[in-house]
């Protein structure tokens, strides 16, 4: 799957289409609807009559957020654009042996380049031990993750925003 095929070829849109080219590592597209119309010069069309509207339905998609971290996997998911605002709603995910359930991913605005996350992640306590210390979101070494240890189905409810454009990790 090559989600930002269908970005419009212009410097505006470059740091979201990377974004999107490096964490969607595979996938299929079953069926989806593109609109667009307007001058590209006027793209993201935010004060224009201009369209670009978009609706894409996912499967089988692997997603890595960033280099390094944990793959999410199965992921069944819609992608829909509207002008320069997209959002990303799994259906199913899952990440180790857990599943990602009430997520959604939303790119407010191509032009900020701004990425807003949210999910809970649920399964077997140490799989989620395992996520905060190979996300990064907790050190490896000499941190909570080494301290200590969950037995059975444990909840992470996950929310955060992250600027696409640098190079550090999430707050």
């Amino acid at each position: 799957i090559q989600v930002s095929s269908y970005f419009p070829v212009v410097q505006k849109v470059k740091r979201v289409k990377s974004w999107f080219s490096g964490a969607i590592k595979e996938g299929v597209v079953r069926d989806s609807v593109l609109q667009l119309r307007g001058k590209l010069s006027d793209f993201p069309y935010q004060n224009s009559t201009g369209v670009l509207s978009a609706d894409v339905k996912a499967y089988e998609t692997v997603l890595e957020y960033m280099q390094g971290w944990p793959k999410f996997t199965d992921i069944q998911a819609t992608i829909t654009m509207d002008k320069d605002r997209i959002e990303v709603t799994p259906q199913t995910a899952k990440m180790y042996d857990s599943k990602l359930t009430q997520a959604k991913l939303v790119i407010p605005s191509f032009l900020q380049a701004v990425l807003d996350g949210q999910g809970t992640l649920e399964g077997d306590g140490q799989n989620l031990i395992h996520f905060l210390a190979d996300s990064g979101l907790v050190e490896k070494k000499n941190s909570v993750a080494d301290q200590i240890s969950l037995q059975g189905n444990t909840q992470l409810e996950l929310a955060f925003t992250k600027s696409l454009t640098e190079k550090n990790p999430l707050p």
